[in-house]
């Protein structure tokens, strides 16, 4: 049984809310508070999964860059290390990716700090010619940007799935 007023989980004989001390049973003056709570999970549950499919598409992307760098890479032989590189950030995204679905904690702080590192790989990818890896570079940033818009939502989820 959950609080109408403030939504605290209480015991089945409460008659009274340990939390905001509202009466169990009288008027249920908290319908806002519980629709408002649906709403935010609901919200939460759209924003994870757009954050997951745009992930996987980066996924997708990322793949592509490393077989396009093994084919160049029997003409220009230092392209097999470009990717071996991106061979190890794709399986961090992959592992980065399946966090999003099954445990979304430090989602948000993931992509806060990840600007630096973001223009760091694509200054990186220009200078050394790898244009493709910068657009991965450029797609993350483009994730990031969402992740930001979504700031409130996404710490709604975090804080949700840690209590």
């Amino acid at each position: 049984m959950f609080c109408g007023n403030c939504g605290e989980a209480l015991d089945d004989q409460a008659k009274f809310c340990t939390r905001c001390g509202m009466q169990i049973g009288a008027p249920n003056v908290g319908l806002g508070y519980q629709n408002q709570n649906m709403q935010m999970q609901n919200e939460g549950m759209r924003v994870i999964n757009e954050l997951y499919r745009k992930e996987k598409i980066g996924l997708y992307i990322w793949v592509a860059v490393i077989c396009y760098q093994l084919l160049i890479g029997f003409v220009w032989y230092s392209a097999w290390g470009f990717a071996l590189w991106n061979t190890f950030a794709c399986y961090q995204s992959y592992k980065f990716c399946q966090q999003i679905i099954r445990y979304p904690v430090g989602i948000y702080k993931h992509y806060e700090e990840a600007l630096t590192t973001d223009i760091i790989f694509i200054g990186l990818n220009l200078v050394l010619g790898g244009v493709l890896g910068a657009v991965i570079g450029i797609y993350d940033l483009y994730i990031r940007q969402y992740a930001m818009a979504n700031r409130n939502v996404l710490l709604y989820v975090e804080n949700s799935v840690v209590q």
